[in-house]
């Protein structure tokens, strides 16, 4: 399996776990699907639906924030961490307007993975590549790389595929 698709399949594999959960990912966004994953980068899909209106018709303001949240938490999954922390902050800029029936394309980067916090960006495009929001997202990742090292541990691993994978050389 090449890098890439290691990934690919890590990435996939975090969301699905996720989904699977039950609880307000699977309903408010179990129809995200993850397309492509790179270290650091995500790109996905999800169809706006009419669950997803606001009163005025239009994607629920609340909802685009949760794929930012979401987005942010694949970008730093697409890392290889089994778990990705917790939010200390997130924003959303909204710059345009979206119906029910469309198709938003979600593009996840991880600015930066650092010891303590991990820095995300998420573009939201709808069909026509239109920009509908941008979001940033921090997180708190102690825990996550306790989780990680760990895994490690019990895998046996000696960090020699972390860095064929591009993870970050402050965690080797």
């Amino acid at each position: 399996m090449t890098s890439t698709s290691r990934v690919l399949a890590h990435t996939k594999a975090y969301w699905d776990m996720l989904v699977k959960k039950g609880q307000f990912t699977s309903i408010a966004m179990g129809k995200l699907v993850v397309k492509s994953a790179k270290p650091g980068f995500v790109v996905a899909e999800i169809p706006v639906e009419k669950d997803h209106e606001n009163s005025y018709g239009t994607a629920h303001g609340g909802w685009i924030g949760s794929l930012v949240d979401a987005g942010g938490s694949l970008a730093i999954a697409s890392h290889g961490l089994p778990s990705t922390g917790v939010s200390t902050d997130i924003n959303v800029s909204y710059i345009r307007a979206v119906k029910p029936s469309t198709m938003l394309k979600m593009e996840c980067e991880c600015l930066k993975l650092g010891k303590t916090l991990a820095s995300t960006e998420v573009r939201l495009s709808c069909d026509e590549g239109n920009i509908v929001a941008v979001g940033r997202h921090t997180k708190y990742v102690v825990e996550a790389w306790k989780h990680y090292a760990k895994q490690q541990e019990q895998q046996g691993s000696s960090g020699e595929e972390i860095q064929s994978t591009s993870f970050p050389k402050s965690k080797l």
